[in-house]
């Protein structure tokens, strides 16, 4: 994806003042590979998280509930536990490890996303700063992708 040096500095500032850019263009230019310069351009990490492999709500939130182990009588029969997808996890262990780097994580393709419940919880994501009960750090900015020919859900 060929970006003139003024686009690159206005997504770069974007991301350091905390909003959330949206690249948009053709499958396969390099969206997210821009994203990924800008922030190596600050010295940071990047996470790219594929959305198109997000099947479940619960791969945003991170709560899921299994059957507890021995419920006292009139508890419930299912507890809920805490488990963000790996890689929003490993975006997150690196943020708290390395407080004073950019961390950016990318929702890649998030417009291949067919559940509204999926969209819904990413969405979350970038508004509530969270992912399920935990926080995003301070150094985290988030940032997604979308296509707008093929692979783009009607």
């Amino acid at each position: 994806m060929k970006l003139t040096e003024e686009t690159l500095d206005a997504i770069t500032e974007d991301l350091q003042q905390g909003h959330n850019p949206f690249l948009a263009g053709p499958v396969g230019v390099g969206k997210s590979e821009v994203l990924t310069q800008i922030t190596e351009r600050l010295g940071g990490t990047c996470f790219v998280v594929d959305c198109g492999l997000m099947s479940t709500k619960e791969d945003f939130t991170g709560v899921r509930t299994r059957k507890a182990e021995s419920p006292a009588p009139g508890d419930p029969e299912h507890e809920q536990y805490f488990v963000p997808h790996v890689d929003l996890a490993r975006a997150i262990r690196h943020a708290n490890a390395n407080p004073d780097e950019t961390v950016v994580v990318v929702l890649d393709e998030i417009n291949r996303v067919d559940d509204p419940g999926v969209t819904n919880a990413a969405t979350a994501v970038f508004l509530q700063r969270r992912v399920g009960d935990t926080p995003l750090p301070k150094n985290v900015r988030m940032s997604a992708t979308g296509n707008v020919h093929g692979h783009v859900v009607d």
